[in-house]
């Protein structure tokens, strides 16, 4: 049985394309030390295009459905609390 981990969720084969200096600069405005919602991105400027680009590029991981994280944190409990959290109604 395949284990689902952080850094495999919404994994899909990386394209051979380089990611344009523009998005780049969209990139660089990620939080990359926690997890974030898609309205925060959008509100960063990243459209549900430019997320799904990074997430075939490995930059981002899309562990569940409005929420990405950096691959480069660690898959903790704690970082798995926190990204749902961010979706799960109080």
């Amino acid at each position: 049985m395949t284990q689902l981990s952080i850094e495999s969720a919404g994994e899909v084969a990386r394209p051979d394309s380089v990611i344009p200096e523009s998005l780049v600069r969209v990139f660089l405005a990620l939080p990359v030390d926690r997890p974030f919602t898609s309205a925060e991105a959008l509100e960063l400027g990243a459209v549900y295009r430019v997320l799904r680009l990074f997430v075939q590029h490995g930059l981002l991981a899309h562990p569940i459905r409005g929420v990405y994280v950096s691959p480069s944190l660690p898959d903790t409990l704690e970082l798995r609390l926190t990204i749902l959290k961010l979706v799960v109604p109080k």
